[in-house]
């Protein structure tokens, strides 16, 4: 059939995109016989041309039977025209193939025709199907892995908080017998009439117990910086004076091993700035400790620079020494925790905490630690601090130091521990300064020979059984003749927390243990307004 006599013979233009459409297309009478059909077409079906028209869609297997064909044609009727509609059809060797299609039903040459364009979809069904067992499968797994993950969260979540109680009760077990060693030696090196070895032994068992008492710290210390939990708290510090005591403590370290230390301080210093004094006497104790410790020979320098920008300044710090330097390798592993990097020798004075917590403490201030060092020629540990800078004077509290005695009418303190030897360590030192000492074992005591015997001022501990000194506080709170009494909460747990939870429960002060005597004292007298006997 030539396209000039075909009644389906579109003008040329037409003619054209019918032939180059990669849509099959077909024209048949409504009888179902073909008309014409495009080269798309024939591909599908895999018949030529000359064997397609003529014939019917049944005629050449495309359909399956007249009745499914028939029932299309009524439905198109019915329509109009039929836009996105799919059939399953078949191609001459067999194969079924999914066919979205496109009908209507126009007139041409005078007659009316059914004119069908199709593509063949079976390829995109697959791989959407492929897609959706792929993202069902994706989606399955996502959910899967979330939940492991949850899972893994919470577990590592209670072995953090199992953790955490762990190192605060270990804390707590540990500085607990530390208050009674260190406080009896702070309370016979006040006695008279000792010995110089009787001294130098007082002196060892103090030193002893600080330095566990470090490492305590650090441990603690640690478990706090992997938790988040440990914060700064800044208030206004004399910087020179600050540098002063820390050049003090590091000079005789290194005059024990007669070693040059210098302390270059830039002229421009502030004289006040904001900063955790604690925190930052920490950083600088420890890197000046281990230039010391790991320098024969030579000298260890303090150099500390400012630049003021505004209200703020930076502090450039630099610790320099000629000791025995860090290789390359071991410098990668210098600020992990426990981790020793020097030879067996230099390892039996700590725990390889101290570059760990310091480089902690160091990016809390916003800053980090920076090391240089040539193995033999010594080392570089560099930090610079963003300070605000304050224009009035921090206030410089003096030595604290032991009095004698109090003037005035003698005062009654209760003393609640559980602990023996920590009662008789304070009521030793408390009774020497003419303090009248009552004693509790637990809480639950302490209200009812508070009762009895009106004390003025209470020392109370905090963890104890029967009943714990916060719940004896706030007791104590609630009755109007304690309602004003003086409660200084003793405790072996030092975190901050722990001190606002005392400050809370009631408590007028709270002092840490191991007991600082003198400081103690100082607390005890401004509490009840005493007069000193220095």
């Amino acid at each position: 059939m030539s396209a000039s006599s075909d009644p389906c013979a579109f003008p040329s233009i037409h003619r054209q995109v019918f032939l180059d459409s990669p849509d099959f297309i077909s024209c048949c009478r409504m009888d179902g016989t073909y008309l014409d059909v495009n080269p798309a077409f024939e591909r599908f079906v895999g018949l030529p041309r000359e064997q397609i028209i003529g014939r019917t869609p049944v005629d050449i297997g495309l359909w399956p039977s007249p009745r499914q064909r028939e029932a299309f044609v009524r439905e198109l009727r019915l329509e109009g025209r039929l836009l996105g509609y799919h059939r399953r059809l078949s191609r001459a060797n067999g194969e079924v193939r999914e066919v979205e299609g496109w009908a209507s039903i126009v007139e041409l040459g005078g007659e009316e025709v059914l004119l069908a364009m199709g593509r063949d979809i079976t390829d995109r069904r697959r791989d959407e199907q492929e897609l959706r067992q792929y993202r069902d499968c994706l989606e399955q797994l996502v959910e899967q892995r979330t939940r492991d993950l949850s899972e893994a969260n919470r577990a590592l979540q209670a072995a953090n908080e199992a953790k955490r109680t762990f190192m605060a009760s270990m804390s707590h077990e540990l500085r607990t017998p530390l208050n009674a060693i260190l406080g009896y030696a702070q309370l016979l090196k006040l006695g008279p009439g000792l010995t110089e070895r009787q001294r130098a032994g007082l002196d060892t068992i103090e030193q002893g117990g600080q330095h566990l008492l470090a490492l305590i710290t650090d441990i603690l210390d640690l478990a706090r910086v992997e938790a988040g939990k440990l914060v700064l708290d800044p208030k206004p510090m004399d910087l020179r004076g600050f540098l002063a005591v820390v050049t003090d403590i590091i000079r005789v370290r290194a005059d024990e091993k007669t070693l040059l230390f210098r302390c270059e301080l830039a002229p421009g210093l502030p004289r006040t700035v904001m900063a955790d004094e604690q925190r930052l006497r920490q950083v600088l104790l420890n890197l000046l400790g281990n230039a010391v410790k790991f320098t024969d020979a030579g000298e260890v320098v303090l150099r500390v620079d400012a630049r003021r920008h505004g209200p703020r300044a930076r502090l450039d710090v630099e610790i320099a020494d000629t000791g025995i330097g860090i290789c390359s390798e071991d410098q990668a592993r210098l600020f992990r925790p426990f981790e020793q990097v020097s030879d067996a020798r230099r390892r039996v004075n700590g725990a390889g905490l101290g570059l760990s917590i310091s480089q902690a403490l160091t990016r809390l201030m916003g800053s980090e630690i920076v090391v240089r060092s040539v193995p033999g020629q010594g080392s570089r540990f560099s930090l610079a601090l963003d300070l605000p800078v304050m224009d009035a004077p921090a206030a410089t509290p003096g030595p604290a130091c032991m009095p004698r005695g109090y003037a005035g009418p003698r005062k009654r303190l209760l003393v609640v521990d559980d602990v023996a030897a920590n009662r008789m360590m304070l009521a030793e030192m408390l009774q020497a300064l003419g303090f009248g000492v009552v004693e509790a074992d637990n809480g639950q005591t302490a209200l009812i020979v508070a009762a009895r015997e009106r004390p003025d001022l209470v020392l109370m501990d905090v963890v104890m059984p029967v009943m714990g000194g916060l719940e004896a506080m706030r007791r104590l709170r609630t009755l109007p003749a304690f309602a004003r009494l003086p409660i200084i909460a003793v405790s072996a747990s030092v975190t901050r927390e722990h001190g606002q939870e005392c400050l809370a429960a009631g408590a007028s002060a709270y002092v840490p243990k191991p007991i600082d005597a003198a400081r103690l004292v100082e607390q005890i007298g401004a509490l009840l307004g005493l007069c000193w006997i220095r």
